[in-house]
């Protein structure tokens, strides 16, 4: 009596190649929406810090001169930026945005549009008197995020504060 074995082979099916497949395009479906995320958020970022690097420099250098009301950052900060002296109603529709952060006690020194790379970004000057020897520097700075799906650009919005000794 002869017997006969049967050989069982193993290999996959055609589900299990279908779920791999869909597993491994999932996958990369994530990590590339995890780049384009990651990206977005740096480019973010890096508009943050520049608007903040402006406000900065702006009331550092106002501050150098001991906040005085004849401050000028186009002659003072020509050479190294490209500055200019504009109003809230050549701004558009950011206006509205900085009109709502104005301060009401604050005295507007003037309004400027600091461009650097690409990008130009609204800064407002104002200063308050708080005691005799004391005075208050606001610099705040306007910059454009990006365009909505209705078409209205939105802003991003950054106050800096300091004090200088009159």
């Amino acid at each position: 009596m002869t017997v006969r074995r049967t050989r069982i082979r193993s290999a996959f099916s055609l589900v299990e190649a279908m779920l791999a497949a869909v597993i491994l395009i999932l996958a990369v479906l994530g990590t590339s929406l995890l780049r384009y995320t990651t990206v977005l958020s740096a480019k973010e970022a890096d508009r943050k810090i520049s608007a903040a690097q402006t406000a900065l420099l702006l009331c550092e250098n106002w501050r150098g001169v001991q906040g005085t009301e004849t401050y000028l950052p186009t002659v003072s900060l020509g050479s190294e930026l490209t500055i200019s002296e504009t109003s809230l109603s050549d701004i558009g529709a950011g206006s509205d945005v900085i009109a709502e952060a104005l301060d009401e006690d604050y005295s507007t020194l003037g309004v400027y549009t600091v461009t650097s790379g690409d990008q130009d970004r609204h800064a407002v000057l104002m200063f308050k008197d708080i005691s005799d020897n004391l005075r208050s520097l606001n610099v705040t700075v306007l910059s454009p995020r990006r365009e909505t799906a209705d078409g209205e650009d939105t802003y991003d919005l950054f106050k800096l504060t300091t004090y200088v000794a009159n």
